[in-house]
């Protein structure tokens, strides 16, 4: 029974633990192609989806260890929406970020 009570606080810890928001650090574009990278905010404990929307396409990718991430989209708007999700819990998602190409 007292295993049972510990997997259990593990797994509440986890599924509490919120996922942490992407940092965008460097936009370009060139043409029809531009290319969006960054970190999240805080360094994950396990990889971290992360999605960047540029008019009406969405790219996703995964973080590294280091919760850093990049894509190279197809340019449709001046303005890309980044957030970040959590591979294991569906509706897990960070705060929308606005970023502009540079």
């Amino acid at each position: 029974m007292k295993l049972l009570f510990i997997v259990s606080l593990i797994g509440l810890n986890v599924l509490c633990a919120e996922t942490p928001e992407p940092v965008v650090t460097a936009t370009s574009a060139n043409g029809i192609h531009g290319v969006v990278a960054g970190r999240l905010a805080s360094k994950p404990e396990r990889p971290v989806g992360v999605s960047v929307q540029n008019g009406n396409l969405i790219y996703s990718t995964i973080t590294d260890a280091e919760g850093r991430w990049g894509v190279v989209v197809r340019v449709l708007s001046s303005a890309v929406k980044v957030n970040s999700f959590d591979l294991t819990e569906p509706g897990g998602r960070s705060a929308e970020v606005v970023h502009k190409f540079k």
